[in-house]
């Protein structure tokens, strides 16, 4: 019983990881950030960063960060946003563990 438990328990995770990163505008988020010399950026900075990868209006890709993408990144654990003081921390340790998780799903997709 435990084996299938934690089985379910990673199908979960695998999941939602899939679910998050399903999205290319979370995936150029994290790239981005993988790509800045330090695990923290101010909101305008990052925006900035991703709006110039691809053409887009930047007030609603603002928006969509701010209300969409980055607390779902949040949720997931792979970034600490705080709207408040609007700065993005990235762990990196994290993001490594939400790779290994996506390529775990992509061979199950195999």
């Amino acid at each position: 019983m435990a084996a299938q438990g934690h089985s379910g328990t990673n199908r979960n995770r695998v999941q939602r990881v899939q679910d998050v990163l399903g999205d290319p505008r979370r995936r150029r988020v994290l790239r981005e950030l993988a790509d800045l010399p330090t695990e923290q950026v101010d909101f305008e900075t990052l925006a900035d960063r991703v709006a110039q990868t691809a053409p887009t209006d930047r007030e609603r890709l603002a928006s969509d960060l701010h209300h969409i993408h980055l607390p779902k990144l949040a949720d997931l654990g792979v970034i600490t946003y705080d709207a408040k003081h609007r700065t993005i921390t990235h762990h990196t340790c994290r993001v490594a563990d939400v790779l290994a998780l996506a390529s775990e799903a992509l061979e199950h997709t195999r």
